[in-house]
């Protein structure tokens, strides 16, 4: 009886369990996730079935029931209730019947045989109250509410464990570190990529709290973190924020920025957590002052800026361009740089300027512009080509100085140099230049050359008797009659004393100089008026042409005309002799030069 009381009282509490598996009526399998009552069943000491209602197989068994009726018996989806309990199977089904006796009646105890794990058959003590079995649809509801909500919190976790991974890559990728701060213990966790702005890692610097937190804040800017801490846990600042300078381990200061917010409070409001990001702005500052070097270069320069975009429309422009060209920045944006086209040069300039640009990026020289007021000035221009890492075009800028100054010095340089300074005729170094140009373009276009050697008659009386300044006032009346007899492409220089030398080029044969010739020895024969009476000389001349066979060159060219000036005044002056080759032969005597020979009565 001892031995019987003892199953029995075990198999009470696992009858409770069968009786209660039909009235669930739920689901075929026991939960398997941490709830309430799957807890009570897997872990409880006394033995317990999950019998499915309508068939009765045995679809789990906790381990205390494995034990009692063996391992191999309860196999979960193997055995049926019916192999381990001696009662027909038609005493079991109107024992499962709605209307059975024991529940209209309300019966508590039934009383089975069932065989345990070594084969014997004991009696099993079974509890099947109806109130229990409401109990138990309660029981499952709440089961199955619980189980639905741990399978939104599930996913809910999944999701947020998705989103937390994403937001940490992200922050990585922006080179931004996180923080956590645990007001209530005041601990300060800052993860890897923020303990790398400081150069520490979670072996050098586990956790914080506010004093070690000032610490590393440069004490210049610890109040500026103190003002926005305190600005922000009251609710006067929606957001924490602020600029730093950290202690880096090496001992130097990192410029960094702090920024989050209060992300737990209590119940009574109290903040208990701050979170944020902490950002390296070492990177930024260097930009920060790239750019604002570039900006003062841009602004403070002498030389004229223009940047313009890939369409050529002029975007910004500084203050020395305004200076420069006399436009205000708001006339010129938007517009063309051809605002300032001078109109001096031709497609050709253009068309090479943007094969430059285009074959190398870059174009540099001189270009003459026009300024807001009309006049014209000259610039040394560098234009260069803007490209994005891509290699498109993003846009072009240019920089030039005024160089009309310089333009003008040059040129007045180079008129001394290649000027008489009494005449302002050409010199003797402007007449090689010209003699060379003429006798190729004489080449080039099968035209005749005249090379004219003119030298005054009486001249130096002229200065014995009425000084050298009178002398000089005579030259200059003299070559500014020459210059108005001439054509633009001709060319009149003063040799020295009274020499001059004319250069006739595109002339279609030789004895097309020859009316030129009369005028000049009537325009030289003329008196000129001058403070000190009448100044009267005449003119001997020389001519000679080009090309010649055999060739000769400019030298050649000039010795021949200076040998017919010479025949022309020992011919009696005031005419004009042309250079041929038996006047070369027989030195320049009147037989052998005759016929070349002409004078003005």
């Amino acid at each position: 009886m001892h031995r019987l009381r003892r199953w029995l009282a075990v198999a009470s509490c696992l009858g409770t369990l069968g009786v209660l598996a039909p009235a669930l009526g739920g689901p075929s399998t026991p939960p398997a996730d941490q709830v309430a009552f799957g807890d009570v069943f897997r872990y409880q000491g006394v033995p317990m079935l999950w019998i499915e209602p309508d068939s009765g197989r045995i679809v789990d068994a906790n381990e205390a029931a494995a034990l009692l009726y063996g391992r191999s018996v309860v196999e979960p989806r193997q055995q049926h209730f019916q192999n381990i309990n001696l009662l027909s199977e038609r005493r079991v089904a109107e024992e499962r019947q709605p209307d059975t006796l024991a529940q209209t009646q309300r019966k508590e105890l039934w009383l089975l045989a069932a065989v345990m794990a070594l084969g014997a058959v004991v009696a099993v003590l079974i509890t099947a109250a109806l109130g229990l079995r409401r109990r138990a649809q309660w029981a499952t509801a709440q089961w199955q509410q619980a189980q639905q909500a741990l399978k939104m919190r599930e996913a809910s976790l999944q999701h947020l464990a998705r989103s937390a991974h994403g937001m940490q890559l992200a922050l990585q990728g922006a080179g931004l570190g996180s923080w956590d701060w645990d007001l209530r213990l005041d601990r300060l966790q800052l993860d890897p990529p923020a303990l790398q702005v400081l150069g520490h890692s979670v072996a050098t610097l586990p956790t914080l709290n506010m004093t070690r937190w000032l610490d590393l804040i440069a004490p210049a800017d610890r109040s500026l973190f103190e003002h926005a801490w305190a600005r922000h846990l009251s609710g006067q600042q929606p957001l924490l924020e602020c600029e730093l300078r950290l202690r880096h381990r090496d001992g130097h200061e990192v410029p960094a920025l702090l920024r989050g917010q209060v992300v737990a409070r209590g119940d009574d409001g109290t903040p208990w957590r701050v979170a944020g990001i902490l950002a390296d702005l070492s990177t930024l500052h260097e930009y920060q002052r790239a750019a604002s070097l570039a900006e003062q270069v841009f602004r403070y320069t002498h030389e004229a800026v223009l940047v313009t975009d890939a369409q050529g429309c002029i975007v910004r422009v500084n203050d020395a361009f305004g200076r420069l060209t006399g436009y205000a920045p708001d006339e010129v944006l938007g517009r063309n740089p051809l605002l300032l086209a001078s109109g001096r040069h031709d497609r050709a300039f253009f068309a090479a300027m943007w094969n430059a640009l285009q074959t190398q990026g870059h174009w540099s020289g001189e270009i003459w512009n026009r300024r807001r007021d009309g006049a014209l000035m000259a610039n040394w221009m560098t234009i260069s080509v803007m490209r994005d890492p891509r290699g498109e075009v993003q846009g072009y800028v240019g920089v030039f100085h005024d160089i009309t100054q310089r333009k003008q010095t040059e040129a007045e340089l180079q008129r001394t140099a290649l000027t008489d300074a009494l005449t302002g005729l050409g010199n003797r170094v402007l007449l090689h230049d010209r003699l060379q140009q003429a006798m190729a373009r004489t080449a080039r276009h099968g035209a005749c050359l005249a090379v004219v050697m003119l030298d005054l008659d009486g001249f130096k009386a002229i200065n014995d008797t009425h000084g050298h300044a009178a002398g000089d006032r005579l030259l200059i009346a003299l070559a500014q009659r020459l210059r108005a007899l001439v054509r633009e492409v001709d060319t009149v220089v003063r040799l020295g004393g009274d020499e001059f030398v004319l250069l006739l080029p595109d002339l279609i044969r030789p004895q097309d100089a020859e009316p030129l010739l009369q005028r000049i020895l009537q325009a030289m024969a003329q008196p000129v008026d001058d403070a000190a009476g009448a100044l009267q000389v005449s003119a001997s001349v020389g001519v000679t042409y080009y090309p010649q066979e055999p060739p000769v060159d400019a030298d050649t060219l000039l010795h021949q005309a200076d040998e017919a000036m010479y025949w022309a005044k020992r011919s009696g002056r005031n005419r004009y002799a042309a250079w041929t080759p038996a006047l070369a032969n027989n030195g320049g005597t009147s037989s052998a030069a005759s016929a070349g020979a002409n004078h003005q009565p």
